[in-house]
């Protein structure tokens, strides 16, 4: 039987969602820091996007060949991250802007 982590304990909300804006461009992942709003040790982070006309959002733990790219223009997606700790994520970038914003972290 292997070794498990402790869930997180608690939820530290943001009161405005730190944004995060992947500049258009070719289709596919592109790693970001989010040092500036998750603190180092952050166990899971809450990350909302907004699907716009055509535009296709995506977020994933940072060397994950999991395919979660949604597209619905006008809905909502939020993404519920693990293994943040190292404060990366891969977001999608789609041939426009997307906007990102962490809405809240566990530790």
């Amino acid at each position: 039987m292997g070794v498990t982590a402790p869930p997180p304990t608690s939820f530290v909300q943001r009161a405005q969602g730190a944004a995060f804006t992947i500049a258009g461009g070719a289709p596919g992942w592109i790693d970001t820091d989010i040092s500036s709003a998750v603190p180092a040790g952050a166990r899971m982070i809450a990350l909302r996007c907004w699907a716009s006309a055509n535009q296709d959002c995506g977020a994933r733990a940072p060397g994950s060949s999991v395919s979660t790219v949604f597209n619905n223009p006008g809905l909502v997606f939020e993404f519920i991250l693990a293994n943040c700790a190292n404060q990366h994520v891969e977001l999608y970038r789609d041939a426009a802007n997307n906007a990102y914003y962490i809405q809240g972290y566990w530790t």
